[in-house]
């Protein structure tokens, strides 16, 4: 093999592994800065989440909760989401919207 070519192949070599431990180095050094960030401020919280629809996994819950197709087409997606996070059966729904004009604030 002649001197050039083996000159340039570890040139090669070396931008590749420089690249690589800038990357990695790159990389620690974000790690470090965020558990630092999450340690002195605590973690960020995803903020208020407001659902725009029904989801299948939310169909599901709901028909556990005893609430047939009909009353889930009925639903809002806000009353779905109040619904299945206080796991409130069918029966306790209805008497609740009875008694209340805006069955949204729960």
């Amino acid at each position: 093999m002649h001197w050039r070519q083996s000159w340039s192949r570890l040139r090669q070599r070396s931008v590749f592994v420089k690249t690589w431990m800038h990357y990695h180095f790159n990389l620690f050094r974000y790690n470090v800065q965020w558990y630092i960030s999450v340690l002195r401020h605590g973690e960020k919280s995803q903020g208020a989440q407001i659902p725009f629809m029904i989801t299948m996994k939310m169909r599901r819950s709901l028909s556990r909760l005893g609430f047939q197709e009909e009353d889930i087409r009925m639903l809002k997606p806000v009353e779905a989401t109040k619904i299945i996070e206080r796991s409130v059966n069918k029966q306790t729904w209805k008497k609740y919207v009875k008694t209340r004009k805006n069955p949204e604030n729960v």
